[in-house]
């Protein structure tokens, strides 16, 4: 059976980034990783016989403390935030023309506790696709 136009869209967007799919990051991870989840998604049907999808994605980037280049913490979050960004939202935005936009929607910084050596950074990016109505296998 072939991919739906959502799969075509998560494959393609943790290719762009650079990211494994479903791992969970943790100390024991080799430094730096990425990892996309996907989770729910919302659809409104329009006037012309497609169904449009806005998919986010989050992005969850873990690295090693970097106190030498980066002696203020929210400087290192700030930095892998942009590479997020940069990496997502560069570029084609249309993942080779299966998706309609690729938004940075929002994120958040994790700053480790006392002893700990991670610092990690969350973002969630908005894709926005269609497909046909009845068929999430066609581009609409």
């Amino acid at each position: 059976m072939p991919d739906t136009i959502r799969e075509q869209v998560i494959k393609a967007f943790v290719l762009k980034v650079g990211a494994a799919r479903c791992v969970k990051l943790d100390g024991e991870s080799e430094l730096p990783a990425k990892s996309v989840w996907d989770n729910g998604e919302s659809a409104t049907k329009t006037a012309y016989g497609a169904m449009e999808v806005v998919l986010p994605l989050p992005v969850e980037y873990l690295a090693s403390v970097d106190k030498t280049t980066y002696p203020i913490l929210s400087a290192q979050a700030n930095a892998m935030l942009g590479e997020l960004i940069q990496a997502a939202t560069s570029g084609d935005n249309t993942l080779n023309e299966i998706c309609r936009s690729i938004e940075y929607a929002e994120s958040e910084f994790i700053y480790p506790e006392d002893g700990a050596k991670e610092i990690e950074v969350y973002a969630i990016f908005n894709i926005t696709y269609q497909y046909a109505i009845g068929d999430p296998f066609s581009i609409a």
